[in-house]
């Protein structure tokens, strides 16, 4: 195996078509590892940091077979550490990242880039690799004993809901529950008695173009009403999905929807395809609506929509929102792993991590009791 490390934008752009290809001949069915996103977070927030994407090919064919899709970034006072972490596991969120590999081929190819990681130790202080999914071939391989670099498993697992998605609506329809069921009949007939309801999907550039500020718009006011600021308040996230939305459109991936109520956009999803899966990423709607449960009634529309598309699954992601698990009890996990140089450096480094860790972890438990106490001295300086 043939190792070579990608360090510029434009050797990274040239990947492109193989990257896809192998990610389709891969075990791996993420959205969030196809060359669209990963090239994307990449010119929005690589100004940061520096390039380190790691291709494998076999011998003598020069077949890519693998990429770890990685880059080196440089922080942390006062101990200034180099990390090795996974292209898009910040500023936007990005699940189900892993190593890609050509599928069976994944130990041999796993093997052959962590060798190299070994040998460029000098490069780094630890390798962070997060939201990996924890049935992953790649997960197995991290979790092995007698592995160099040696990881270590966090305890910070992240809970994504999926929906699985039978052939038929009606199929559907008859495995909810009584009362899920009557609902989705209910909102679709509730909201037709009121007003003239339209589901727009967006299906061009133009339309793309004259939607996005809607749904800045409806996620924002959403977000600001339960006391947040809201993610499109940053201008490079709004520049990413900007950028990604037109590039996912282009090929077939972006699943962008809106309700309409009497021709003015009260809700959205914002979805991607891929691989037979719908990834649902963000949604918003507008409050003055919420009492005809507008973002339900969309979501049904959805998986409707996500049905008669032939696809096996509705992908919730991570997060623990109610409505998820109005549709469905089904999780898979995300898990983080973390491996630290046997250098001086990263030994300090080790020990001040697990220091931070069980110190919070100890805060935790012993925090409520402390506020306990400080209320009963409260209430006895009242009396």
């Amino acid at each position: 195996m043939k190792i070579q490390a990608i360090s510029n934008i434009k050797d990274l752009a040239a990947l492109k078509n193989q990257w896809n290809d192998l990610l389709a001949a891969s075990a791996s069915d993420s959205v969030f590892l196809t060359h669209e996103w990963l090239y994307t977070w990449w010119e929005v927030f690589g100004n940061e940091y520096e390039l380190f994407v790691l291709t494998c090919r076999n011998e003598p064919e020069g077949h890519l077979v693998g990429i770890f899709p990685a880059y080196l970034k440089t922080a942390g006072f006062p101990i200034r550490t180099r990390s090795v972490r996974l292209l898009g596991s910040e500023h936007v969120t990005s699940d189900f990242l892993e190593c890609i590999a050509l599928k069976g081929l994944e130990e041999e190819v796993y093997g052959a880039l962590f060798v190299y990681l070994v040998q460029k130790s000098d490069l780094w202080d630890l390798i962070e690799i997060t939201d990996v999914p924890e049935q992953s071939v790649f997960a197995g391989f991290l979790r092995r004993q007698g592995i160099l670099p040696a990881f270590t498993q966090l305890d910070n697992e992240k809970f994504c809901p999926y929906l699985p998605l039978p052939s038929n609506w009606d199929e559907f329809l008859s495995g909810l529950s009584s009362k899920t069921r009557r609902n989705v009949r209910y909102y679709r007939n509730n909201l037709g008695r009121h007003a003239i309801v339209d589901i727009e999907e967006v299906t061009t550039l133009k339309q793309l173009h004259e939607v996005m500020p809607d749904m800045v718009r409806l996620h924002q006011e959403r977000k600001q009403q339960v006391g947040y600021s809201g993610r499109f308040s940053s201008q490079s996230y709004k520049r990413f999905h900007d950028a990604i939305c037109e590039s996912f459109l282009n090929v077939g991936r972006l699943l962008l929807v809106f309700l309409k109520v009497d021709g003015k956009r009260v809700a959205f999803y914002y979805n991607f395809t891929f691989q037979g899966r719908v990834n649902v990423y963000q949604s918003g709607f507008d409050i003055e609506w919420s009492k005809f449960s507008v973002g339900a009634l969309l979501l049904g529309h959805i998986i409707e929509m996500s049905i008669t598309g032939g696809n096996k699954y509705i992908d919730f992601l991570r997060g623990h929102e109610q409505y998820k698990y109005h549709w469905t009890e089904q999780e898979r996990k995300l898990m983080d792993y973390v491996s630290y140089n046997n250098s001086l450096r990263g030994s300090i480094l080790k020990i001040t991590n697990r220091s931070l860790s069980a110190a919070k972890s100890g805060l935790k438990k012993v925090l409520p009791e402390i506020i306990q106490n400080n209320a009963r001295r409260v209430m006895a300086l009242l009396k």
